[in-house]
C-alpha cells in the first residue's frame, strides 16, 4: 500500500468514527504536525531536539501501522 492509499484509508476510518476522538486527535496533530517534520528531513541537518520530533514520529507511525488499522477488513 502506498502512503497516497493509506491517507484516504485514514480519512475514511477517520470519517466513519470508527476511532476514539483520541485517537483522531493524535493522528490530526501529526498531520498536522508532519510539515515539520518533513522541513526537518529535507534540511539534512538537525540538533538532538529535532532528532527527537523525527523518533516520536516514527515510532506512532509504526504503532499505528502494526496495529492494522489500515488494513481492508475481511468480513462485511
Amino acid at each position: 500500500m502506498d502512503d497516497h492509499e493509506m491517507w484516504w484509508r485514514l480519512r475514511r476510518l477517520m470519517f466513519k468514527n470508527t476511532l476514539s476522538y483520541a485517537e483522531s486527535e493524535i493522528i490530526r496533530t501529526w498531520l498536522h504536525g508532519f510539515p515539520t517534520v518533513l522541513r526537518i528531513l529535507q534540511s539534512k541537518s538537525w540538533d538532538r531536539q529535532d532528532q527527537a520530533v523525527i523518533d516520536a514520529f516514527e515510532t506512532w507511525y509504526n504503532q499505528w501501522w502494526e496495529s492494522g488499522v489500515f488494513e481492508i477488513p475481511t468480513e462485511r
